[in-house]
């Protein structure tokens, strides 16, 4: 089916010489109907892709928040730890805190 309308699609713009030409008979068969019915499928598959399109990316941000805020949480685990167990103030595990925080707030602040 495919081979008949490329051959088509040739014989229309020209672009095949006169042996890839479609007999009389297949090409009074090649009605609007038929190249309607070819656009909607066109469509359908293009929008199936969209779709497709758009889960991988919701599932991709979905990801990324994940991996951002199990950062912020294990970092602020280990500097809640340590500010318990000794009474001090961690910079270096603060710092850790405040980096894993910058990565998470545009993804908590997102205006989509």
């Amino acid at each position: 089916m495919k081979a008949l309308w490329f051959a088509a699609w040739l014989a229309l713009t020209g672009l095949a010489g006169p042996r890839c030409a479609l007999p009389a008979a297949q090409e009074e068969r090649i009605t609007d109907a038929d190249w309607l019915r070819v656009w909607a499928e066109m469509q359908r598959r293009d929008s199936s892709r969209r779709v497709a399109a758009e889960r991988r990316a919701a599932a991709e941000e979905v990801r990324r928040f994940h991996e951002a805020a199990s950062a912020f949480a294990e970092a602020w685990n280990a500097f809640a730890a340590e500010y318990l167990e000794r009474g001090t103030l961690n910079v270096r595990k603060l710092k850790e805190v405040r980096k894993a925080w910058r990565r998470l707030e545009p993804l908590l602040y997102d205006p989509r």
